[in-house]
């Protein structure tokens, strides 16, 4: 298991599930991974913008993903707790995959949750979530990509104040289009 350098990672998070599913021998953190603080998480709590109208969850991403554009936000190599699980994550998997390896490269939400793709502004994530953004995050070479496989929930889901696509009321109350 990986984490790619596009990722937020809170390194406590992070060690504790190394420790709780025994993945010391097999975990890894990009370098360059940006690194969720204390600070930033107390930063979105505290924004009622982010907590009200966007519906955040105030994991600490948002601010940390911001500090990171602005050049601020510390990196997995800035965090000593880290430094047994540090990797060049795009040199390892672009030299497996061209070694003849597989790998798989797994991401979280969905297209539709995309920031530059969704039309549900300001409910969606602070990331984009197609499969291309996936391999950009880990750095994997488009020429790599073999086989690309789409999980599709039954219900999109939504979290906070966040409308899901089947609550037209409250979408038009955020000046959000409907989806019917």
């Amino acid at each position: 298991m990986r984490v790619g350098s596009a990722v937020a990672v809170d390194p406590d998070i992070f060690i504790s599930e190394v420790n709780t599913y025994d993945l010391s021998t097999s975990a890894g953190v990009d370098i360059r991974c940006l690194i969720i603080t204390e600070e930033y998480r107390r930063k979105e709590q505290e924004d009622p913008h982010l907590v009200g109208t966007a519906g955040r969850v105030c994991s600490g991403t948002g601010v940390s993903r911001s500090e990171f554009i602005l050049r601020r936000a510390p990196q997995a190599r800035d965090v000593p707790e880290l430094a047994d699980y540090l990797t060049d994550l795009p040199r390892e998997i672009n030299t497996a995959c061209t070694q003849g390896e597989d790998f798989i490269v797994e991401c979280s939400q969905g297209t539709h949750l995309s920031l530059a793709l969704s039309e549900d502004y300001p409910c969606y994530t602070s990331d984009n979530c197609p499969s291309v953004a996936a391999a950009d995050d880990v750095g994997l070479n488009w020429r790599h990509i073999r086989d690309v496989v789409l999980e599709v929930k039954t219900l999109p889901s939504r979290v906070g104040h966040c409308p899901s696509s089947f609550d037209p009321k409250k979408r038009m109350s955020l000046g959000l289009p409907n989806m019917e």
